[in-house]
């Protein structure tokens, strides 16, 4: 018995430390993210209209197709 609960033990410290690494993936994620939308209102703050909506959809579309190096060329 005390043998299978050292090995439930050791499997759920593994699991804890798996969620814990998933947690400060999302965590950095969502900053990340959160960071991102604030550059990309910033540029469209910059437009009026629709040359706003337009580097507003730009550079969603960059970031959906993973596009990064586009990025300075649609705010100019």
């Amino acid at each position: 018995m005390k043998r299978f609960y050292a090995l439930v033990q050791r499997e759920n410290e593994a699991l804890i430390a798996e969620y814990l690494k998933r947690q400060n993936n999302h965590q950095s994620l969502v900053s990340n993210l959160k960071e991102l939308n604030a550059k990309i209102k910033q540029a469209s703050a910059m437009r009026l209209g629709a040359a706003a909506k337009k580097v507003v959809d730009e550079s969603r579309d960059c970031v959906r197709t993973q596009k990064f190096d586009k990025m300075p060329k649609v705010s100019s």
